[in-house]
């Protein structure tokens, strides 16, 4: 039998790859480890291919395929190579495990390839893997064994080896042995990712990883990672939807010394969380009409707490007090009626400073009757906000239609607010349950604007440019 080369196609993984390269080099007919990176990004894997003695072959993320793809399995020194991922233990693997995979393929050489055997006992019943493993998996045990030598059973880009004359090209098929040849697949013992498999998974796009696209696996962004390592202080809840909107609407602001309003805190966690995740915050203040909210203590003292309807002058003046020279970014997590949603919108969104956000949670509550709501009910704060989704492109609407009857339903007798005819709304974005509304600035205003012309060719419309046929 001839030496093996051994390749492991890996991504952002080091101790994994690291402890299988060590159980590897004690196997008996090895010629040398070759590790292909796809793309890698983790710091400490990085140096430490600076550091290690294996060939590390770098490319772009190639997926799965990569060893074929890059044409390595080509240009290595030995017919025969195993293709493996770095999610493998080995340990428990016998040390001649090369020499009689080799010996088996040598022997029958139409398998195509043959790889290890995977252990599917203890697996934890909390693994996202354990009802794939005892349903299919250990079917695949059942299935029979040939000659004591190994079971009729596929192989993807598990520990397997190739015989480059025979098969050179990725292909699900082959064998696999029999205990105690048998590896450990690490990913279905893990309950909870964490680390160095974490980063791997937020990373990962969902066609490179199997785990992903297996367990829809979501990334975890950092306001959900606060969430998630908040187990002592005061108690904060949230749809997990919020988290990504959050992230990409705040994450302009996490650096900067900002001044932010929440409306309604009820046990004061999320108060800690946004003094967490804001950490450059000059003032947090939060509000709630609940007496017992004075009874809340914060050792962070940015963290200001009022008692009482936000939209009432005494709670109002407490709130505008703290917020001298106005908010960068209010949250109202209120009571989610529509009388008082609407009523905070209009007293508080003058505050905002030029570019901040206006955010509300719960627009759910706008379609149910209980809180004053209904999808066919025109003074809801679903309606409303609706309505501002028209005033955002009323420019464009003719017959002199303004803003006054855009709004008539809600201000029946009265002018509408300036901030419907000022400009001040640069944008609204509805999400499920959370509506975004931007402050305009000088450079961002919800007019079209002059139009921009580039180029010199308008042969299909020469109205494009302002001619005539």
């Amino acid at each position: 039998m001839g030496q093996v080369t051994v390749i492991i196609n890996n991504r952002d993984l080091l101790e994994w790859p690291k402890q299988m390269c060590a159980d590897i080099e004690r196997m008996t007919g090895l010629h040398e480890i070759i590790i292909v990176d796809n793309g890698s990004s983790n710091r400490q894997l990085l140096q430490w291919y600076k550091d290690c003695k294996y060939k590390v072959v770098f490319l772009d993320n190639l997926g799965h395929t990569a060893p074929w793809d890059c044409g390595l399995t080509g240009r290595i020194e030995t017919d025969l190579y195993v293709v493996t991922d770095p999610d493998l233990d080995l340990s428990g693997v016998p040390e001649n495990a090369l020499i009689h995979m080799a010996n088996i393929l040598y022997k029958n050489p139409a398998l195509g390839k043959v790889g290890l055997l995977l252990e599917t006992n203890g697996i934890p019943p909390a693994s996202p893997y354990f009802d794939h493993v005892n349903n299919y998996e250990k079917s695949i045990l059942s299935s029979g064994t040939v000659d004591n030598l190994y079971i009729n059973a596929p192989v993807d880009t598990t520990f397997a080896i190739y015989d480059r004359r025979i098969l050179n090209k990725y292909q699900i098929c082959g064998v696999r042995t029999l205990a105690p040849y048998m590896a450990k697949h690490i990913p279905w013992h893990v309950i909870e990712p964490e680390g160095e498999f974490k980063y791997y998974l937020d990373n990962a796009s969902s066609k490179s990883s199997s785990y992903k696209w297996f367990t829809k696996y979501e990334s975890e962004g950092p306001l959900r990672k606060l969430y998630r390592e908040h187990k002592v202080g005061k108690v904060s809840s949230k749809w997990s939807s919020y988290f990504p909107i959050y992230d990409k609407w705040f994450a302009p602001y996490r650096e900067q010394s900002i001044k932010m309003l929440e409306i309604g805190v009820q046990n004061g966690g999320s108060l800690e969380m946004w003094a967490r995740y804001f950490k450059q915050a000059e003032t947090i203040v939060g509000c709630d009409v609940n007496p017992a909210v004075a009874n809340l203590v914060y050792q962070d003292p940015r963290v200001k707490v009022v008692v009482g309807a936000a939209s009432q002058q005494p709670a109002f003046d407490v709130i505008n007090a703290h917020g001298a020279g106005g908010f960068d970014l209010i949250i109202d997590d209120g009571s989610h009626r529509s009388i008082d949603t609407i009523s905070n919108f209009l007293m508080f969104f003058p505050m905002i400073k030029p570019g901040g956000l206006f955010v509300i949670e719960d627009m759910h509550c706008a379609y149910w009757p209980e809180y004053e709501g209904g999808y066919f009910n025109q003074r809801s704060m679903a309606s409303f906000f609706k309505a501002m989704v028209d005033l955002v492109n009323i420019e464009h609407c003719r017959n002199d239609f303004s803003a006054q009857q855009l709004f008539q339903t809600f201000f029946t007798n009265t002018r509408v607010p300036d901030i419907f005819t000022n400009g001040s709304i640069a944008g609204v974005t509805a999400y499920n349950s959370v509506y975004v509304i931007e402050k305009s600035t000088e450079t961002f205003k919800p007019f079209c604007g002059d139009v921009i012309i580039a180029g010199d060719d308008s042969t299909i419309e020469p109205r494009a440019v302002g001619k005539s046929r």
